[in-house]
């Protein structure tokens, strides 16, 4: 049979220029088909937790990468900490940790010479087992305990108590600042390690407009008296 063909149009009339471009165009699709396929069985198989490759932990996270030492205790913190000398005395350790020269939360341990009745939003409950703390866990916001008391307009700070531990409430206060203290009522801790006695007291504040109590939990948590 034989195809006679008026003006470059074939007797099916598509003209033959049109075959190549779907031809093409075909092509194209399937190809496109195969990358996307290929794609989601990536995805798919990355998802799975099959060969994934391990990502580096934030420094802001807690991990116990470094020890703290001083004559009186130890504690564990992740890389972002560091101790603040020109702000400490025999008395009172000072660590701040910071990302990027930004500070982001404020860790004071104080020993044997505790704050007199320090502003907190909030409180720590801890108690005494040998050389360490048994840590609770953070508490509300302190005016979460004052509704009944809190008089509109009258900032000033209220005495409160959160876990029978007697506190002064900064109730207007947007800072995160938590101290421990013990279910007794107080906020003195007393520690024993090589046959000695001192107190302890940790006062914490997180800078973060969404703060991580969890890094002070931590850091309570592998704090040991020496």
């Amino acid at each position: 049979m034989s195809y006679k063909y008026r003006n470059g149009i074939p007797r099916d009339g598509v003209p033959k220029r049109y075959k190549l471009f779907l031809i093409l165009l075909s092509f194209v699709f399937m190809l496109v088909l195969a990358i996307s396929l290929i794609f989601l069985w990536y995805v798919s198989r990355d998802q799975s937790g099959v060969s994934q490759p391990i990502t580096e932990v934030k420094t802001d996270s807690y991990r116990p990468l470094q020890k703290f030492e001083t004559d009186y205790f130890t504690f564990e913190a992740d890389k972002s900490w560091s101790f603040v000398e020109k702000e400490s005395t025999d008395s009172l350790f000072v660590y701040r940790s910071s990302v990027k020269d930004i500070v982001r939360r404020d860790l004071r341990v104080y020993v044997n010479s505790l704050p007199s009745n320090p502003l907190l939003t909030r409180v720590l409950t801890v108690e005494e087992a040998g050389d360490r703390f048994e840590t609770g866990q953070v508490s509300e916001h302190c005016k979460e305990y004052l509704k009944n008391r809190i008089v509109p307009g009258n900032n000033n700070p209220i005495q409160a108590i959160i876990e029978s531990v007697d506190i002064k409430c900064q109730i207007d206060g947007t800072s995160n600042t938590v101290g421990t203290g013990k279910k007794s009522g107080s906020y003195q801790t007393t520690l024993r390690a090589n046959n000695r006695f001192n107190k302890y007291y940790l006062l914490y504040n997180d800078l973060e407009y969404e703060p991580k109590f969890h890094n002070f939990v931590n850091i309570a948590r592998s704090f040991r008296a020496k």
